[in-house]
């Protein structure tokens, strides 16, 4: 289905019937990343998930990007046109917490429960988040002088080992965006969520390591964290059904 949303021709699916349950994915994904976790949601609560602007089949035209609070008004925005005024739960995974921990901070989403799945929102003075200051420029230069398609390919390289290859292949909404995101250390807004949080992460996840989970459940005063053995980054994928067990737990407490 698509809605219109401040001009913006928004993708989403709208399943099942009861409490809504509203998820937000992730960079480089889009609403399909939850078609599990909608398939067992579905039969006791209302699921609403869309592609977020710039990702799946959502467009996002504005050229200087977004940033967190930038998403969490657009999805204000979206719940009004489906005129749902509050949600049982509001689920983010990695980018997709980043844009929850802002709107439910901000008051920009109503919701009695949050849940964050390997939540991004952390910036750590290393070389993987000092990125944008030294690599994306130092390094950029340093490839000019090598022929075109040996530039690309060392970049492309060099963005892999940072664990942002997705940038390489991004339009200039989607980089101004990446950005703008990757720059936004929410741990002092994430002490104003006063609701009950469920924190998951992966213990094998590279890019949203459990410590972002540890950080964000000292700045969360209501909040409680799982680290699941084994599983990585999709930690809602990888390991499925332990996190459909916990989330029912949460849902039913």
């Amino acid at each position: 289905m698509n809605i219109l949303v401040n001009d913006i021709p928004t993708y989403y699916r709208d399943e099942g019937q009861g409490k809504v349950l509203l998820m937000l994915h992730g960079w480089g994904s889009d609403l399909t990343t939850f078609n599990n976790l909608t398939t067992w949601a579905m039969s006791s609560y209302r699921v609403v998930r869309l592609d977020l602007p710039g990702f799946g089949i959502t467009p996002l035209n504005d050229q200087s990007g977004w940033s967190a609070e930038d998403y969490a008004k657009f999805v204000q925005e979206f719940l009004e046109k489906l005129e749902i005024n509050e949600v049982e739960l509001l689920l983010g995974h990695s980018m997709g917490g980043r844009i929850a921990i802002q709107a439910v901070a901000g008051g920009y989403i109503k919701t009695r429960k949050l849940a964050l799945l390997a939540s991004h929102g952390i910036v750590e003075n290393s070389l993987r988040n000092g990125f944008w200051a030294a690599v994306a420029k130092t390094g950029k230069l340093a490839t000019l002088v090598l022929p075109e398609f040996w530039r690309q390919g060392l970049r492309r390289r060099l963005y892999s080992r940072l664990g942002v290859s997705d940038y390489v292949s991004a339009d200039k909404a989607q980089k101004e965006t990446f950005k703008k995101l990757i720059s936004e250390d929410l741990r002092t807004t994430a002490k104003k969520i006063k609701i009950p949080t469920l924190l998951i992460y992966g213990s094998e996840d590279l890019e949203t390591p459990a410590r972002y989970g540890e950080s964000f459940e000292r700045s969360i005063a209501t909040s409680r964290l799982w680290v699941i053995r084994g599983a990585d980054h999709f930690v809602h994928i990888s390991a499925f059904t332990k996190v459909t067990a916990r989330l029912k737990e949460f849902l039913s407490s």
